[in-house]
């Protein structure tokens, strides 16, 4: 059971599920009042950043430049892996529009349904099983408690979802290494990643996958690139089979729609999961669009999605038995070689005069 002091004060806690429950009865949430949810959707805000650290090893790390005095609490942050530096890859996730923080899809999945569908964190678990560096954006927040005005200001370098976005990548993304760059973004942070690209046109990034999201532009010049860039954007209408979702000659600059599995908005990220991944570890593209858009547009179908949960729940399994098996080896092997060197010194004392 993971439990929160928030939480836990408004008499909640996440099962070993991940559901949210009422730590009296063990019930769902059921709705009362909208201050009431409001105030159980800060406590989970709390709990979902707390996840992130715990559960996958996050960070928190403020925006801002190198050398800069400005209190951290002053400027947004972000949360990301602590070793994305050194890593090829790196995986950027940005949120929709609203009251959704870092770590979070749709408050509402978190509440109603569970972690797994309303945040971030299958993305993140599987990016850094693929060895990946992750960073985690927090556009929607702009401001923080100042008590020099007894009220609100805004965050230095934060002071709205571009702002956050770009000065993210200004001092956090631009620096790093990394020799590619991948993007996923809901709703209207399809918006926010054609503001930021449209700054920096970095060619490390070279597919941008988007959930549901009503606006992306390409950058300038980017049928200009050896390597163009592609975006995908799963939409929440229709079906896998509706006719604007068939597979389109590859043209630069088209942004390619595929359908998200479901026709719920909010749900779109996590339908989405299995064929945005294919698209991300196969790499796809201009040549290879063709065949890794027939694989992934099938993968959002829910017994394919369960399917895939499945297997890599018993890969991982047995990767967890194979790692136990080895340093239960480890142990036997030193054990029987401490046991071999007592003997050696604990023979009968002929046999050590023998041996002098």
């Amino acid at each position: 059971m993971v439990e929160s002091s928030k939480l836990e004060a408004l008499g909640y806690y996440f099962d070993d599920k991940d559901v949210l429950r009422t730590i009296s009865d063990n019930v769902k949430f059921n709705f009362t009042t909208q201050e009431q949810y409001e105030e159980l959707g800060e406590a989970v805000e709390i709990e979902v950043y707390k996840l992130m650290k715990e559960r996958c090893g996050l960070v928190q790390i403020p925006i801002k430049p190198s050398g800069c005095t400005i209190p951290d609490e002053e400027v947004g942050f972000i949360f990301a892996t602590p070793d994305y530096f050194q890593k090829e890859t790196i995986l950027i996730l940005i949120h929709g529009s609203g009251v959704v923080r870092a770590g979070q899809w749709a408050r509402r999945l978190i509440i109603n349904e569970d972690l797994e569908s309303g945040t971030q964190l299958e993305y993140i678990n599987k990016a850094i099983e693929n060895n990946w560096g992750v960073l985690v954006f927090n556009s929607n927040h702009n401001s923080f408690k100042d008590y020099r005005n007894g009220g609100y200001s805004p965050l230095k370098y934060s002071e709205n979802p571009v702002e956050h976005c770009i000065h993210a990548w200004q001092f956090l993304v631009h620096p790093c290494p990394a020799k590619k760059i991948n993007i996923v973004a809901h709703s209207r942070g399809g918006y926010d990643v054609s503001k930021m690209l449209e700054k920096f046109n970095d060619l490390r990034v070279t597919l941008v996958c988007l959930t549901d999201s009503p606006v992306f532009e390409y950058p300038p010049g980017n049928e200009d690139r050896e390597n163009p860039l592609i975006a995908i954007n799963f939409i929440a209408r229709g079906e896998i089979g509706s006719s604007e979702y068939y597979i389109k000659p590859f043209k630069v600059n088209d942004v390619i729609q595929f359908y998200a599995g479901t026709k719920q908005h909010e749900s779109s990220s996590h339908t989405a999961f299995w064929a945005i991944f294919h698209i991300l570890e196969k790499h796809m593209t201009p040549k290879t669009y063709i065949q890794v858009s027939a694989e992934c547009r099938q993968m959002v179908a829910p017994d394919i999605r369960a399917r895939k949960k499945r297997q890599d729940l018993a890969l991982k399994k047995i990767e967890k038995e194979k790692a136990l098996a080895a340093v239960a080896a480890a142990q036997a092997k030193a054990a029987q070689q401490q046991s071999a060197g007592q003997n050696d010194n604990d023979g009968p004392p002929d046999a050590k005069r023998q041996r002098v």
